[in-house]
């Protein structure tokens, strides 16, 4: 046989095999599709699509837009300087017959309300009896009712609110607000409160983190050196606080950190002090408890990465010459440091949405971000604002991720 064919024969083999490889990687991932499949429809059926619509309401509130159409869409040339024409007024009575007929009107006034206090008992009078006004004379029907109706700032609340794609409560959670001549503009000085709030959130989180990862670390590398029963144990108990809600292992340290409790009748034992120390209701008892909540969180991933490296490159290092300090911060450290990372990411991750410890083992001063927004989206229902804090604090963490992973970067790269 000529060598050309020959040639040719092998090369045709080499591809023949080459596609065969190809099919079976694809045969292999849509086998894998077809497993993951499912779970990844319901992830996103029952977890990322009610999360992202939640998230959704705070630059999104359709409330004044969808009961009072007409009264938007005549608003929209109106400049705000003087009151509105009889067109607006008319609209208005139109619009709170249709909406109070099809019960809209209590959303809307909800929504008004947020912009101006007392918007909601306005709108709620003139809707009661919208029926009954001469939509002849609408400035006159309208204003005999309540004279807030003849006051420009009535009009500008409601055409603020009319907007149903709005910044106002990203603002408003940044301390902003959006005035009327002068455009966006930070609050004044003694009325700021969600900025001191999320610098207060992430560092306590930071402090946590770094609390955490300095705590877990020895007990993650004993974990990892331990072979049999005991290593067993050491697993056992890392575990088993999972077992245990947020909500009781947070009261369990409200009653050890007292003054008569636990905590403070050991140091007095041991002469460490000689009256009990206020460990309840400030920051160091909401650093205590959330560390003992979250330490699992930093062990976990560390015992992972730490069972995976060989002892034996450490007495390797050593029986080169190296001591044993060197050798662990030169052939240990390095290779342990993506477990770090991996603790660190998950440890600030969920110390930020911290709310049920903070708000039952520290002061007011100690509160945390996660605690206002359970408080507007359970106490007062005001879902924009919880909404709008959230995504604040999503895209803040978002935006430090970058920050930290070229900062860990060199720490996690593996050793040649």
């Amino acid at each position: 046989m000529p060598p050309t064919a020959s040639n040719e024969i092998r090369a045709e083999r080499r591809n023949a095999a080459r596609r065969g490889e190809d099919a079976n990687r694809r045969r292999r991932g849509l086998a894998g599709l077809a497993l993951t499949g499912p779970l990844l429809v319901f992830l996103l059926a029952f977890f990322a699509a009610p999360v992202g619509n939640i998230l959704l309401t705070g630059i999104h509130s359709p409330d004044v837009a969808t009961a009072m159409p007409r009264t938007v869409a005549a608003l929209e040339k109106w400049r705000g300087t003087s009151r509105p024409g009889d067109d607006v007024f008319a609209a208005v009575i139109r619009d709170l017959r249709t909406a109070y007929a099809a019960r809209t009107v209590a959303d809307a006034a909800e929504r008004l309300n947020r912009e101006r206090p007392g918007f909601r008992s306005l709108l709620m009078k003139t809707a009661r009896i919208a029926d009954e006004l001469d939509i002849s004379d609408p400035v006159e029907a309208v204003v005999t009712i309540d004279a807030a109706w003849n006051e420009i700032e009535t009009w500008r609340a409601l055409k603020r609110a009319g907007e149903a794609w709005t910044p106002r409560f990203l603002a408003a959670a940044l301390d902003m607000e959006m005035d009327w001549k002068r455009g966006l503009e930070l609050r004044p000085p003694d009325e700021r409160v969600y900025l001191s709030l999320l610098g207060r959130t992430l560092w306590m989180a930071l402090v946590v983190t770094v609390v955490c990862l300095a705590a877990a670390y020895p007990l993650a590398h004993v974990m990892a050196r331990t072979r049999g029963r005991l290593e067993r144990v050491l697993v056992f108990l890392v575990l088993l606080p999972f077992w245990m809600s947020v909500l009781v292992r947070t009261v369990a340290w409200m009653v050890i950190l007292q003054k008569d409790g636990i905590a403070n009748d050991a140091l007095q034992w041991l002469d460490v002090v000689d009256a009990p120390l206020s460990l309840i209701f400030n920051r160091a008892g909401v650093y205590i408890s959330m560390v003992y909540v979250l330490l699992p969180f930093a062990v976990l991933p560390m015992y992972a990465v730490m069972r995976g490296i060989a002892a034996t490159q450490v007495q390797a290092a050593e029986s080169l010459g190296a001591r044993p300090l060197a050798a662990f911060f030169t052939v240990y450290l390095p290779q342990s440091a993506p477990g770090v990372a991996a603790a660190a990411v998950l440890v600030f991750i969920v110390s930020v949405g911290f709310y049920v410890t903070p708000a039952l083992v520290g002061g007011p001063q100690d509160q945390m971000i996660g605690s206002v927004i359970a408080h507007n989206a359970l106490t007062t229902a005001n879902w924009s604002m919880a909404a709008a804090l959230s995504l604040v604090l999503l895209g803040v963490v978002v935006a430090l991720y970058p920050l930290y992973s070229r900062a860990a970067g060199p720490l996690t790269g593996r050793i040649n």
